[in-house]
């Protein structure tokens, strides 16, 4: 006798172009993302799990519940959660933090030795770029007691921030993390199995990280802030949602503040407010 696999009482419909189309714009509308027709797969490979979760045969029927009154914002969430790429390393592009330890710090407390820095992580998947900021500017402050400083992360996925702020990573993920820094602030599981370290609390008190969509009309709810890291995010959106998101960093950078972009990213005249210092650094004249 044959047994049938139990997935045949349950199987979903594949992804439709016109579904793709509705799912794509849909992306496009509320995260600035192109969705070409090469991401058909992926975004279908992607969502196929939650479909099956919440009993749906079909991402018709799915799209049609993302919509519906009372059940959008959650769901939505959620599915920008499954279909957004989050890759990040500590000291990515270590170029911008040789800049950010040895000139940017060092003019920062000479001009405002009593004022609390702000830096803004946009677009921080799981919290390696905040940690990395997070060790750099410890340091400076062993040696400078009075310096005081803030940095907060922000990313569209909740289970990204979820991640960050728990600040528990695979010790695979450390390896460009400088000996003297892992002494330093990273805390091992004691369960030496499990391979786990965890940033150490003096730097987790210094975050803040909170949910936030660049997409956003404005950003005139959240501070102003002295340096933003805002690197491979660009990449995802066409050359006008591009400009518009610059401007909005921009609006919210001080006087004489940085803005950190990608090494593959650039300005692209988005504003006249912004100086080319060194490759995807810009200095808010």
């Amino acid at each position: 006798m044959i047994i049938p696999d139990k997935n045949d009482f349950f199987k979903i419909k594949k992804l439709t172009d016109a579904d793709f189309n509705r799912l794509s714009s849909l992306i496009y509308n509320e995260l600035g993302m192109k969705m070409p027709s090469q991401k058909k797969v992926l975004l279908e490979g992607r969502l196929h799990k939650r479909l099956r979760e919440l009993n749906f045969h079909s991402f018709k029927e799915y799209i049609d519940f993302i919509l519906t009154e009372g059940e959008y914002n959650g769901e939505l969430v959620t599915m920008f959660d499954l279909v957004t790429t989050n890759k990040t390393d500590f000291f990515r592009e270590s170029k911008h933090f040789d800049f950010f330890s040895s000139t940017f710090l060092v003019d920062y407390y000479n001009k405002h030795p009593k004022q609390t820095l702000k830096i803004w992580s946009a677009g921080c998947s799981s919290g390696e770029e905040v940690y990395t900021l997070g060790m750099i500017i410890q340091e400076f402050k062993e040696n400078n007691p009075n310096f005081d400083y803030q940095i907060f992360g922000s990313d569209i996925s909740m289970r990204m921030i979820h991640s960050a702020s728990l600040a528990i990573y695979p010790d695979s993920r450390i390896g460009d993390i400088p000996y003297n820094l892992k002494k330093k602030y990273l805390l091992k599981n004691k369960d030496q199995s499990k391979r786990m370290i965890r940033i150490a609390p003096e730097l987790r008190e210094k975050t803040t990280f909170f949910r936030h969509n660049l997409m956003e009309e404005n950003y005139n709810n959240l501070d102003m802030f002295d340096a933003i890291f805002c690197r491979n995010v660009l990449i995802y959106f066409d050359s006008n949602t591009q400009k518009q998101v610059i401007r909005k960093l921009t609006s919210n950078l001080k006087q004489g503040g940085y803005l950190f972009l990608g090494h593959s990213e650039t300005v692209n005249n988005a504003t006249g407010d912004l100086l080319h210092i060194q490759p995807s650094v810009y200095l808010k004249k």
